[in-house]
C-alpha cells in the first residue's frame, strides 16, 4: 500500500497456533539431529519454541500424541475436567 508516495505496511495481528504433542516431538527429534535452528525452519516455527519443547520432553512423551498440551494456564478444576473428559468419551 502507498501513502504520500511511501510504501507503507498494515500487519493484521495474528492467530497464535497450538501444537499437538505429535507435533512438538516431531520437532524435538528434528533438533537432536540437526540443532535447534534448523528445526525450527523445517517446521516453520520459532527457534524458542523447539528450546521450550525440549525442555518439556520428558512431560510430553507421556501426554497423550493428539492433546494440544503445555498451552499455558493449567487447568482451573482438574478433578472435574478428568471427569467431564471421562464422561464425554
Amino acid at each position: 500500500m502507498r501513502v504520500n508516495g511511501k510504501r507503507e505496511f498494515s500487519m493484521a495481528p495474528q492467530r497464535r497456533l497450538a501444537y499437538d504433542t505429535d507435533f512438538k516431538l516431531k520437532a524435538i527429534n528434528c533438533a537432536k539431529q540437526h540443532g535447534n535452528i534448523d528445526a525450527a525452519r523445517e517446521f516453520n516455527i520459532n527457534e524458542s519454541m523447539v528450546r521450550k519443547w525440549r525442555q518439556q520432553e520428558n512431560e510430553l512423551h507421556l501426554a497423550k500424541k493428539t492433546k494440544k498440551s503445555f498451552r499455558g494456564h493449567k487447568a482451573r478444576w482438574p478433578r472435574l475436567e478428568d471427569r467431564l473428559e471421562r464422561w464425554i468419551s
